[in-house]
């Protein structure tokens, strides 16, 4: 009852039959982007500069700092480089949990201080 062929979510779509239109329901899937480029460079500008950029990251140990904050300023400048800083920006967590040994929980609670 839930997977007819190679579509799903038959029952929803039995239930929704006669409340939706068919070119919604018989549509397939369609994806959504998230924004992150823009995010970085307003409302979680500080959120990079203040996590990457920092005294002591753990990014200043294992890169350099000045290339890391030359990429900032390329985002900045309008250079779509979000996937690169959200992988560093992953990086700089993992290695303030596993390598330094802080608390994911006093690690969320800090960015969403941030937010």
């Amino acid at each position: 009852m839930k997977i007819r062929g190679r579509r799903g979510k038959q029952i929803f779509r039995k239930l929704l039959y006669e409340r939706m239109p068919r070119d919604i329901l018989e549509r397939p899937k369609v994806g959504f982007a998230v924004p992150i480029d823009s995010w970085f460079r307003h409302e979680l500008a500080h959120l990079l500069g203040n996590r990457l950029a920092a005294q002591g990251s753990f990014l200043g140990e294992v890169l350099d700092p000045k290339a890391v904050k030359d990429l900032l300023q390329s985002h900045m400048s309008g250079e779509d480089i979000s996937l690169a800083l959200y992988s560093l920006l992953v990086l700089e967590l993992w290695g303030r949990i596993f390598l330094y040994g802080e608390s994911p929980e006093d690690l969320s609670l800090q960015l969403g201080e941030l937010l």
